[in-house]
């Protein structure tokens, strides 16, 4: 009787090998996806900072149009006749509630 011989494959690959090559390529795939989506916020609160710094521009270009239109209107209103009474209420209002600022000159 001859003598068994061993079959092994062709390829001596170990089933711990195989497991160090799944593990490392499950990490690489984990901080590829880490780093896309790290990537991805930081284009996201850049623009959202272009927006915020756009927003609060546009609101003070806004609050000195409006201290212009008060200003105004005060100056209007010290100048308003008191035989007209409908103005005469409006000079009183602003007069009570807005508090005109002191002049640059």
């Amino acid at each position: 009787m001859k003598p068994k011989k061993n079959s092994y494959p062709a390829v001596n690959i170990g089933s711990s090998f195989m497991l160090v090559i799944l593990i490392i390529l499950s990490m690489v795939i984990f901080a590829v996806l880490s780093l896309s989506g790290a990537l991805r916020d930081a284009r996201y609160i850049e623009r959202k900072a272009g927006r915020t710094a756009n927003y609060y521009q546009a609101n003070n270009t806004a609050e000195k149009i409006l201290a212009d239109i008060i200003d105004n209107l005060l100056a209007y209103g010290n100048h308003v006749p008191a035989a007209r009474p409908k103005h005469a209420k409006k000079r009183n209002f602003l007069q009570k509630n807005i508090k005109p600022k002191p002049s640059k000159n």
